[in-house]
């Protein structure tokens, strides 16, 4: 995993419905199937920092994500080193590829976006987001398979 800052994906699979309380967000219910969190590490350590510390389970919560890591599995991660911060426009390219929004600003409570979490029925696919977003270079590394 690189150390360098940039934006990643995290993509979970959740074997069961669960509901959680979410920080201020309040209680919200994650259907059985596959979820994709968007994030960035453009702080110290960058993103080998921060995506060791997704791979932790129970943790003190700081970021909405934590309250909802501990019930899914962790099995892969796309990220780029690209100096832009492309977290809304990643978010975007997620829900056109059918991720539907579980939680209203999930993960975006900084910007405008709706969510930077997404549910869908099955795995989102790294070849057609990466596809969609061709100059970010894109990595994927597979975590819990």
């Amino acid at each position: 995993m690189d150390s360098k800052s940039g934006t990643y994906i995290l993509v979970f699979r959740n074997a069961a419905e669960f509901s959680a309380q979410v920080g201020k967000l309040g209680s919200t219910t994650i259907s059985a199937g596959y979820c994709a969190y968007v994030g960035s590490a453009f702080g110290p350590g960058g993103l080998k920092s921060r995506i060791a510390r997704h791979c932790k389970e129970k943790k003190i919560h700081k970021w909405h994500i934590d309250y909802i890591r501990d019930y899914m599995d962790l099995i892969e991660v796309w990220y780029t080193t690209n100096p832009q911060k492309v977290e809304c426009l990643w978010s975007n390219k997620l829900h056109s590829l059918g991720g539907t929004c579980p939680a209203n600003k999930l993960g975006s409570s900084d910007c405008k976006c709706e969510s930077h979490f997404f549910h869908f029925k099955t795995a989102p696919g790294f070849e057609s987001f990466k596809n969609m977003s061709p100059e970010d270079q894109l990595i994927s590394v597979e975590i819990g398979l």
